[in-house]
């Protein structure tokens, strides 16, 4: 199984906990830095979450280094249809940026549709599903 790991400025908590709001799920693990693991900045943070997230596990922490290049990964769904793919992108949306509505694969593709959004902790999830609206 590969698990994908975000890093966060500080709102991991929160952060997970709007994935699981948005997208159902559970927090598997948490734990927290305290002032001799992390230093006084990362007093009380994410030192190393797991949840289990739409029927997958992500783990996650609040970052030491400077979190930079939110491209190098996007998380994808694939929803059951164009209504819950719609209703998902304008709930990750909320506070970040709707990149593209959702709308149909251009030949040759499959035929489903798809959407991408920028949430409001800066990271891009492609949102698919069937296009249900012929």
């Amino acid at each position: 199984m590969i698990i994908p790991y975000l890093s966060f400025r500080g709102d991991c908590e929160e952060a997970i906990h709007s994935y699981i709001s948005i997208l159902g799920g559970e927090i598997l693990y948490l734990s927290r830095y305290t002032a001799e693991t992390g230093g006084e900045e990362l007093n009380g943070k994410v030192m190393h979450v797991e949840a289990k997230v739409a029927g997958s596990v992500i783990a996650a922490s609040d970052s030491r280094k400077p979190v930079e290049n939110f491209n190098a990964v996007r998380l994808m769904i694939h929803c059951d249809s164009s209504a819950e793919a719609g209703k998902i992108i304008g709930a990750l949306g909320a506070g970040g940026e709707v990149l593209q509505r959702l709308k149909p694969h251009p030949p040759p593709d499959d035929g489903g549709m798809g959407g991408l959004v920028r949430d409001r902790y800066g990271y891009v999830w492609i949102i698919t599903s069937p296009n249900d609206r012929k």
